[in-house]
């Protein structure tokens, strides 16, 4: 059974309220669908809790992640977590051991597997100079694109978790076999959604890589290395379909 906190109140009492509710209405306690907005997220605590969806419904600050993170690491019993983050919020390698479905950003995986670059400090007003003001203005020059694989070193400990379903925004089929053997076991693997890759040989690369995958969306487009813009995905082998088997292809992408 689904929890839904429907609207959204900052008042202790309903904090109280939902915590009773959640343990009458549910024994288990489960199951937890919650808007993102809600700020007092981290007060509660769900011993049982094996399901997560934190969808953002009106508008937040990313003054909420923190909270997010704080909530999500005590829920060791997680098995399925649906979290888009408002922005880089910090992640322990150690969270959500037990975790079988993943639906986030780039950042959250790189978190978990131990490899997300450290947020920036913000300087405080006595460390102001000219030079410290002059970067805030100016744009970063973009430095060259190197392969993902270069810069990744491997994590002093891993968790390889049992992830079957896999969906994360802005993760490349290149970067996914960089780092994957950090934060899953490849053997798991059923459900993937790949949101953007480069070369076919990448996906075909996935496939040996996830021998058990049974699902795979990809998108309607990539980028070929070497190439200016996005080029259309072209069907492999169309000859070996039926023309009922091509318009369901055709239909799927």
């Amino acid at each position: 059974m689904f929890i839904a906190f429907l609207q959204i109140c900052p008042s202790y009492r309903c904090v109280n309220r939902l915590q009773y509710c959640a343990s009458v209405i549910d024994i288990d306690r489960q199951h937890l669908e919650i808007p993102l907005e809600f700020s007092h997220l981290h007060r509660l605590s769900f011993p049982s809790l094996r399901a997560l969806k934190l969808q953002l419904l009106t508008g937040a600050s990313a003054s909420l992640d923190p909270t997010r993170s704080q909530f999500i690491e005590h829920h060791l019993t997680l098995e399925h977590l649906y979290w888009f983050p408002l922005a880089l919020p910090s992640l322990t390698h150690e969270a959500l051991p037990n975790l079988k479905s993943l639906s986030s950003t780039r950042h959250v995986v790189e978190c978990l597997a131990s490899i997300a670059p450290s947020p920036p400090t913000p300087p405080t007003p006595s460390s102001l100079s000219f030079a410290t003001f002059q970067n805030l203005l100016l744009p970063p020059i973009p430095e060259v694109q190197r392969e993902t694989s270069s810069l990744l070193s491997a994590p002093s400990c891993s968790i390889k978790r049992p992830i079957e379903c896999l969906d994360i925004r802005s993760l490349d089929a290149r970067s996914l076999l960089a780092f994957h053997q950090y934060f899953l076991d490849s053997t798991k693997l059923r459900k993937l959604k790949l949101h953007t890759f480069h070369d076919v040989s990448d996906v075909c690369q996935v496939g040996d890589t996830f021998p058990e995958i049974t699902w795979l969306w990809l998108p309607n487009t990539h980028l070929p290395s070497g190439a200016v813009h996005p080029k259309a995905i072209e069907l492999v082998c169309r000859s070996l379909c039926t023309p009922d088997d091509q318009k369901f292809i055709q239909e799927s992408f």
